[in-house]
This record gives structure tokens, C-alpha cells and sequence, in this order.
């Protein structure tokens, strides 16, 4: 994929998680709330016992981590508020 095709995809993913139920609740979330979402996104498309996954799931996984990226990133300003660096 081109840089700029990652980017639409990231950017479509983020549009679609913000449209979902529960995005309201996003605010409850922490800096470490933020870093296990994204983690879950990669960390299921590991190798387990040598079997492969499949390009588009693993894919599909990495956009959607990127975009829990940038939703935490959209947030940072709110958990700076809420004490959540240590500054």
C-alpha cells in the first residue's frame, strides 16, 4: 500500500470508531487504556506455533491499531487535564 492509501484507510477506520456505540465513553479512558487497545489490535495477529496470518487480517489489525493511535493522540490534551503525565 502507498503512504497516502495508509493514511485514508487510517483516517476511514478513525471515522468509523467514532461513529460506534461507546465512543462517548472514550474520555474514561487512561494513557494505559489507550496503550493496551492499540496492543490488543497488534499483538493478535503474532505468530503463534509458526502459523501465519492471513495479509488482510493482519492489516486490517495494524489500521486499526493506528487508529486507536490517533484517537489517544485526539485525547492527549483531556488526559494531560486529568493528570494522567507525569509533567
Amino acid at each position: 500500500m502507498k503512504r497516502d492509501d495508509i493514511l485514508t484507510a487510517i483516517k476511514q477506520e478513525r471515522e468509523r470508531h467514532s461513529s460506534l456505540y461507546g465512543a462517548e465513553f472514550d474520555l474514561k479512558n487512561g494513557v494505559n487504556d489507550w496503550s493496551a487497545i492499540a496492543s490488543g489490535y497488534v499483538l493478535q495477529e503474532i505468530r503463534r506455533k509458526g502459523v501465519k496470518p492471513e495479509t488482510a487480517s493482519w492489516r486490517d489489525s495494524m489500521i486499526k491499531a493506528a487508529a486507536v493511535l490517533v484517537a489517544a493522540l485526539e485525547h492527549e490534551e483531556y488526559l494531560r487535564g486529568q493528570k494522567e503525565f507525569d509533567e
